[in-house]
């Protein structure tokens, strides 16, 4: 008797549940405020991380301008530059991605009764990322280290993100 019990409590909740909510988020696109440093790319290096919401077209003018890449060549996936700390050449890693919340939708029971009355699905918003990694000659993570070079460099990133965004 107790064992069915649980069943009939535990279906009383779904069809609650059912009746009320007829939309579920199951993915939740990553939100950055400002930047962040992250490690999770891939290239065992960390990142400065950041939400774009900028032209690509713009993004890529402004990013061969502000590394002095040849303006007339695509971004390359890695490149060396000096414009980031005139004493050393760094290799700058640079990547875009994107990400946007998953909904799935389920009828309600007002839906099932001939109802057309239902909330509208979620706007799904892409996020855009862009992702800049930096390692020394030595590969040296400069982006982990304490240091006047590290300060340099994430003066000039949050710079390069005003820039592009």
């Amino acid at each position: 008797m107790k064992h069915n019990n649980k069943y009939h409590y535990l279906l009383g909740l779904l069809i609650l549940l059912f009746c009320m909510q007829s939309c579920f988020r199951v993915h939740k696109a990553r939100r950055i405020d400002i930047n962040e440093i992250d490690d999770r790319n891939g290239i065992g290096l960390s990142a400065f991380v950041f939400e774009f919401d900028g032209d690509y077209v713009d993004f890529e003018r402004k990013t061969k301008s502000f590394f002095g890449l040849n303006p007339n060549a695509f971004i390359p996936h890695s490149f060396t530059t000096t414009k980031l700390y005139p004493k050393d050449t760094l290799t700058v890693f640079i990547n875009t991605s994107s990400d946007s919340d998953k909904w799935i939708r389920l009828v309600t029971l007002q839906q099932l009764l001939g109802s057309d009355e239902s909330e509208p699905l979620p706007k799904k918003y892409p996020y855009y990322y862009i992702s800049v990694a930096i390692k020394d000659q030595f590969d040296n993570d400069v982006l982990q280290e304490e240091s006047i070079r590290n300060q340099t460099l994430m003066d000039k990133l949050n710079r390069y993100q005003r820039l592009i965004d």
